[in-house]
């Protein structure tokens, strides 16, 4: 049977948060995966010496990693850790109980019942009074959350390592200053671990280290963001951003930096979102990389109809330069980062065993005595989602592949040494990601984000040139750090967490410190937030005429399956610590009715006295009110507030029922509201006294009012 070279690649990366003029990270995330998948990942070789694999890191993440341990530099949530809790303000307490349960609740908190019970106590439930609820946490309860928030973070490796630190976590409570304090030494000792750790393996040769442009930069995007369009040819892009000098300097300066750090110049390097173009590729080949890894739907997209395995399980040649391009296995890489964690660890190694026994029969199947397979993604996030921080998969996963004949799992750079590989002239430009750029580009926030960081180059490449060395290379690497992928992730209706306005903030930061590092003032545009409302990404447009039975109950399937709907839960992230009111907002129309349907998130846990308000901006100014509970009643009601030409008209609709789900209806003439006009809405939930919080977060939802043809349009789609 043909053999197989299996090659794991993960990807550990952070963007760089710091404020290099205030000294000071606003986010903990390098500090805390530090202790867990940084730190987990490459110990595991020294426990299966049989094995090897690659690690990329990105010179961001070292520079952080640096700037801790080197610089002594700390984040926010470290500053407000080693503060004693006797001494906490209200500011300190509040920022507390916000930030400090933003890890994964079912594997970092919920496993452990004190720090659920200091959970339960804040409460879940968005837009909660945290100053009224920080008076019922007691000097204790602050102290034990202050730890507990940090002891979460630590990964199986550093638990082993330091067994007193696995002794906190089985005390669970009435944690003592000094211990709270031992537990921040030691994440900076084992950040301190770190580069050694990494540069002791890869010269040994169990490890190979690739890397990325500096800031991890979206390169064909650098290079022009008109590429976007080969990928996607509808999609709307902001003025264009050409600068493909700046896309040479970050993958330039990320291999020096990396260099620097570690003794060595990798020879490898992931693309940042494995986005790829032939201009990208043939930046990295300029400057001496051998090989780099993509998704396989880019080659796929390049050769269509050609035999898969045939495509992907054997390196590339770009054009003819001495770059090797590898590509992905995407299913496998993509049901361990999102799958395996929801199996027993014998069941998920099983199944990637028997996965490998059928690439290996493809490969017997079109002759081929041997396959490359790549196994790539990212190297710190799924373990959040695992268990043990994912040490019962790993540990029995390399343990079965460190006896299974046929399979050597190495690094990259030696398994590429067994193969010719095919030449590739042309290849489709995409990311991992659906194998386009629309994450980064294409939305309302996104091409403002775009516009801004457009504007801010024309003018640097003009103050470059009179600025100092040292002014310019501050100011260089403030401006390179905001071409990094990561803000333009958080804007748009793709994924939110509880800090996107932190993200946004550390972006126009970034960019106000071109201006700051040259003696200039800022524009005054920067001051404004590119989070902004407009309408959201739905995820399914109304397809046709719908007639529910308004009942509160799903009465059938099909009552619905031609409504719109945004889906609240798809486009939570893990930064997250509150449980969204609903799950689903549904809405739909005939000719002369809207329907709305709203489906509670947990409809057992509804007991607040709250208010649901629908809140329409267009058309018309139009509120729509009724109570936050589901009730069996014959008889219920919603007010309507209707605002035209400055005055309001008010009365009650009987259209509505809440039993299992809240379904109503209403006449567009009784909102005021004409076919083809175009109808914004969001949700809010609301106390008496103020808004607790809405949906969608960051925009609204839009829709066209129906004329008589909408259906048959639909129908010729």
């Amino acid at each position: 049977m043909s053999e197989i070279d299996l090659v794991f690649l993960w990807h550990m990366h952070q963007p760089y948060y710091a404020d290099p003029v205030g000294k000071c990270y606003p986010m903990p995330w390098t500090r805390m995966h530090g202790v867990k998948g940084y730190y987990d990942m490459p110990l595991l070789l020294r426990e299966f010496p049989e094995i090897g694999f690659t690690i990329n890191f990105t010179p961001s993440l070292m520079r952080q990693l640096r700037e801790y341990t080197d610089r002594e530099i700390y984040d926010d949530f470290y500053n407000i850790s080693v503060k004693p809790a006797a001494e906490l303000n209200v500011s300190d307490k509040v920022f507390l109980l916000k930030n400090f349960f933003l890890c994964r609740k079912e594997t970092m908190i919920s496993v452990y019942p004190a720090y659920q019970r200091l959970l339960g106590k804040r409460g879940t439930r968005p837009g909660a009074d945290l100053e009224r609820i920080s008076e019922d946490f007691s000097t204790q309860d602050y102290l034990d959350l202050q730890t507990w928030f940090n002891l979460s973070w630590f990964g199986f490796s550093a638990l082993d390592e330091y067994p007193e630190i696995a002794a906190l976590k089985k005390k669970g409570q009435h944690f003592t200053e000094p211990e709270k304090l031992h537990v921040l030494e030691v994440q900076k000792e084992i950040l301190k671990k770190l580069a050694p750790l990494y540069k002791q393996l890869w010269d040994q040769g169990s490890l190979e280290v690739s890397t990325t442009p500096f800031y991890h930069p979206i390169l064909p995007l650098l290079c022009d963001t008109d590429i976007a369009r080969e990928a996607s040819p509808a999609i709307k892009l902001p003025v264009r951003f050409h600068w493909p000098q700046d896309a040479f300097e970050q993958v330039r300066t990320g291999l020096d930096y990396m260099e620097q750090s570690l003794g060595r110049r990798p020879v490898g390097m992931w693309p940042s979102e494995n986005a790829v173009s032939d201009q990208a590729l043939k930046i990295l080949a300029d400057n001496g990389v051998k090989w780099a890894n993509t998704d396989e739907r880019m080659l796929r997209r390049t050769y269509p109809g050609r035999n898969r395995a045939d495509l992907v399980y054997h390196p590339w040649r770009f054009q003819d330069t001495g770059l090797q391009v590898i590509f992905r296995d995407q299913e496998i890489s993509d049901i361990i980062s999102f799958n395996y964690s929801q199996l027993e660890s014998e069941v998920a190694v099983s199944d990637f065993l028997h996965r490998m026994d059928g690439i290996r029969k493809q490969l017997d199947r079109l002759g081929k005595s041997r396959g490359l397979v790549l196994i790539a993604l990212d190297g710190e996030n799924p373990w959040e989602s695992f268990h043990e921080s994912g040490q019962p998969f790993l540990r029995l996963l390399f343990e079965k592949l460190s006896k299974e004949p046929g399979i050597r799992v190495s690094t990259i750079s030696k398994a590429l040494e067994a193969y010719q590989p095919e030449q590739l002239n042309h290849l489709a430009p995409g990311t991992w990601i659906q194998g386009n750029f629309e994450i980064w580009i294409g939305a309302m926030e996104e091409n403002q984000a775009w516009d801004y960081l457009g504007q801010v180059r024309k003018d640097a490449e003009e103050l470059f040139k009179s600025a100092s060395a040292a002014e310019l290379e501050l100011a260089r690497s403030e401006l390179f750090a905001a071409e990094g992928s990561d803000w333009f992730w958080w804007y748009g209706d793709d994924f939110f967490s509880e800090i996107d306005t932190e993200f946004d903030n550390i972006f126009r930061t970034h960019l106000k410190n071109v201006y700051l590092a040259l003696g200039k003032r800022h524009p005054i545009f920067l001051e404004e937030p590119v989070k902004f409302d407009h309408p959201v990404k739905l995820t399914a447009k109304p397809a046709g005429f719908i007639s529910p039975i308004i009942d509160g109950r799903e009465t059938s399937f099909y009552e619905w399956q031609d409504a719109g709907y945004y889906d609240v839960l798809r486009l939570r992230s893990g930064y997250y610590s509150q449980e969204p009111h609903f799950s689903r907002i549904y809405f739909g129309f005939d000719s002369n009715n809207l329907y709305l349907r709203l489906d509670p998130y947990r409809p057992e846990d509804i007991k607040d006295d709250l208010i649901v308000e629908i809140r329409f901006e267009k058309p018309e100014l139009v509120q729509i009110k009724f109570p936050y509970q589901l009730e069996n009643e014959a008889h219920q009601k919603f007010s309507v507030i209707v605002c035209q030409d400055r005055a309001e008209c008010s009365f009650e609709n009987d259209h509505i029922r809440k039993s299992k789900i809240f379904e109503l209806a209403i006449p567009f003439s009784d909102l005021g509201f004409a076919p083809g006009q175009e109808a914004w809405f969001r949700i809010y939930v609301n106390t008496n006294s103020r808004p607790l919080d809405r949906y969608p977060r960051d925009g609204l939802i839009s829709f066209t009012v129906p004329d008589q043809d909408f259906e048959t349009r639909m129908w010729n789609v």
